[in-house]
């Protein structure tokens, strides 16, 4: 039997290019960009095709600024062992310890005091509440973990909601303040209303 062969067409770069390249930090303003940073790698390690013996030298050829300098510390039995990627990702973690440990007060005043806990002018109500969940995070982290009706009050509290908007969500809740709840109303207050446009 013959088989008929067709000219293939030039296919784009495949994927795996994308997925193999970890990601970059220059290890400036841990505060804000570690945890991030450190997320993106986890996830990096669990899904790269990268060989494993080659996960530690990769990590460290894409590294930058003071990351590379610490992740460089590593010696290259240990980049390009089995378990290269993991001890890079330790090794990071114990080099910014004090970041990840978080301080309550500090997470407190973050989440409840600072500036940034109230919802800002332009910012949605998906945007603030994702963010302020996330501060709340922070909170519970630092080994304090308050009741969800606290932080769903402290969540609607920070919305800067008109009287009006705020009587509106309270007779939606009918009084609760469950964090889950709370966060689900303030959404819907900025959902489209059918045949009014978009509401405020």
């Amino acid at each position: 039997a013959s088989f008929v062969t067709h000219p293939t067409a030039v296919e784009p770069p495949s994927q795996r290019i994308i997925h193999d390249v970890p990601p970059a930090w220059a290890g400036s303003n841990p505060d804000a960009e570690l945890e991030p940073f450190l997320k993106l790698l986890e996830g990096w390690l669990n899904t790269t095709r990268t060989l494993k013996t080659q996960r530690g030298m990769t990590i460290l050829h894409y590294a930058f600024g003071d990351l590379k300098l610490i992740i460089n510390e590593l010696e290259v039995e240990v980049l390009t062992s089995e378990t290269g990627g993991p001890e890079v990702l330790k090794h990071i973690k114990a080099a910014y310890a004090e970041y990840l440990d978080k301080k309550l007060p500090k997470a407190i005043e973050r989440a409840l005091f600072a500036k940034e806990a109230k919802r800002a002018n332009g910012e949605s109500m998906i945007q603030y509440v994702a963010r302020k969940r996330t501060l709340f995070k922070e909170i519970s982290r630092a080994g304090c973990n308050l009741p969800a009706d606290a932080l769903g009050y402290l969540l609607q509290r920070d919305a800067q909601l008109s009287d009006k908007a705020w009587d509106t969500l309270e007779t939606w809740n009918q009084g609760s303040y469950k964090l889950a709840q709370v966060a689900t109303t303030l959404r819907k207050l900025e959902r489209p209303v059918p045949g009014k446009g978009s509401a405020t």
